[in-house]
């Protein structure tokens, strides 16, 4: 909670976005609160005293002291999704803390009404239950979220066919964060299915999101003849959002390099997009800047990060975090364009305000330091480069899994620090991770896995020429062995795309001097 906050807000309600651990013993959470000091100066501790009528008829606590390691915390939990009102705020001189007197709204309560009214039409009519779920994904816990959204399906708490619905789309959408774009597109369809089933769905908004996830989904794996035939029928379908369709389009475009199409689309979705909608004609801004910068267009990408800085500053606050984004992407243009110190400006400009305005541990860092590895990386100063690197993976794997397609990219990156640094021992450590997260999540004869045997093969070669150690090149050996194996999956024996493994394959049997083995697979 935010110090400005705790000025206004005392006539709020507020209700909890996850599991509240609180204590019976006042000098333990005392004790908590003054602990740890908040991660910048924007951020306060503050003291909670919870009011709670113990005759009221639903008793959304529990005391757990008796299943607690720590029994003297006196431990009081309060499930997810309490409504509390404020009753009272004030400073207190001789804790140095903010105080706040709440109490613990009861179902009947005229608050408790209130805000349930004001949810239900935020919500549309969508079930709370399944709304929670939608939460843990902003709140970036997906595993939460899918664990959530399964216990829903298993214990049957869906009401009808669209709530069915919404239940799939949730767990694609948590699939996609969680880096499964083969279990996201199963779901989407899932969804697709139940929305089929409804009679009440003809119109519904969420086929055509649905739709669209699946054109972005497909064009994630590279498939954008099926991408574009999603967004084609997003496009015919009612209640369709065309900006959202037309954004899409632009980013299959852009994968595909063809970048006067994709600025094409992105100005077919700011014409389609409300006056009002400010966040996303910000975001349409920033993404043409974006294809402008890598068609080497300064001028004109200069231009559209101006328009997204003015658009943003005409409701936020100057240390808004989300002008943080804008600022890396104007460095990140920068950098683009070979002017690596204006870029360093512009990403020590974003990070600052992010230092100042989140905290330490938010996942919005993790390309905050990505952006400053890649560009330590082109000035050449691989220590800088490997240290930014490093911060990026430990923020990475607070939220995700180590088999997740961004964890597996950072430590494929610091693999290849380390190996240009000539640290093979430290570059096979990381690679290793690479394969083994690629072993999680890859089926026989995919690409990345590949890739994953293949980057280790080419690591040993290179130890080899560096150290000749005979164990080296059987290492090498073994890997590019494995890689042809995986290849071999799906691909005949007389693939022309396999011609270059089988020459090194064949160069490393010829430098053990087993010349059959070497003339086998030179021929």
């Amino acid at each position: 909670m935010t110090t400005k906050l705790i000025n206004d807000s005392s006539s709020y309600n507020f209700v909890s976005n996850s599991f509240l651990s609180t204590s019976t013993n006042r000098k333990k959470a005392l004790e908590f609160a003054t602990s740890r000091a908040p991660p910048n100066d924007t951020l306060t501790s503050i003291l909670l005293e919870i009011n709670v009528d113990l005759n009221a008829n639903s008793k959304p606590y529990a005391d757990i002291r008796h299943l607690s390691a720590f029994s003297e915390e006196e431990e009081i939990l309060f499930m997810l999704g309490c409504v509390f009102r404020i009753d009272d705020i004030n400073y207190d001189e001789q804790t140095k803390l903010w105080m706040a007197n709440l109490t613990l709204c009861s179902e009947d309560d005229q608050d408790m009404k209130n805000f349930s009214s004001s949810l239900d039409n935020q919500l549309k009519g969508q079930n709370q239950l399944i709304a929670i779920g939608y939460n843990f994904i902003d709140m970036l816990k997906y595993d939460d979220a899918q664990k959530h959204f399964e216990k829903i399906l298993k214990q049957n708490l869906a009401k009808d066919n669209i709530e069915l619905a919404y239940c799939y789309h949730g767990l694609a959408k948590a699939n996609e964060k969680q880096g499964n774009s083969n279990l996201s597109i199963e779901n989407l369809n899932q969804a697709l299915n139940y929305l089929s089933k409804s009679s009440s769905s003809d119109d519904h908004p969420l086929i055509s999101q649905c739709y669209n996830d699946l054109g972005l989904a497909y064009s994630d794996q590279g498939d954008y003849k099926t991408a574009f035939e999603f967004f084609d029928k997003a496009l015919q379908t009612k209640n369709n959002i065309p900006s959202a369709t037309y954004s899409g389009l632009s980013q299959v475009h852009f994968q595909m390099k063809h970048y006067q199409i994709a600025l094409e689309y992105l100005q077919k979705s700011l014409q389609s997009q409300s006056n009002t909608d400010l966040v996303s004609i910000t975001k349409t801004y920033i993404d043409m800047g974006k294809v402008y910068a890598v068609m080497n267009k300064k001028e004109e990408a200069s231009k559209m990060f101006d328009k997204a800085l003015e658009t943003q500053i005409k409701e936020l606050s100057p240390d808004h975090p989300d002008l943080a984004y804008t600022y890396a992407e104007i460095g990140l243009m920068y950098s683009q364009i070979g002017d690596q110190q204006k870029a360093l400006e512009f990403i020590e400009k974003a990070h600052k305000l992010q230092s100042e305005t989140l905290p330490n541990n938010h996942s919005d860092f993790a390309q905050s330091y990505k952006n400053f590895g890649n560009l330590y990386m082109k000035l050449g100063d691989l220590d800088k480069a490997l240290s930014y690197y490093e911060k990026l993976l430990e923020n990475q794997l607070k939220t995700l899994s180590s088999s997740h397609p961004s964890v597996i990219e950072t430590y494929r990156i610091i693999g290849h620090v380390y190996w240009k640094k000539r640290d093979f021992n430290q570059a096979s450590i990381y690679f290793n991770k690479v394969l083994d997260g690629e072993l999680e999540r890859s089926k026989p004869g995919d690409s990345p896995l590949s890739s994953a045997y293949k980057t280790l093969g080419e690591l040993y070669f290179d130890k080899y020429n560096v150290h000749l150690n005979e164990n080296d090149l059987n290492d090498a050996l073994n890997f590019y062995l494995k890689c042809l194996e995986n290849e071999l999956e799906t691909k005949l024996y007389e693939d022309e795309s396999l011609i270059n493994l089988y020459e090194v394959i064949g160069d490393i049997c010829f430098k053990k001097h087993d010349f059959n083995q070497s003339l086998v697979y030179y021929n």
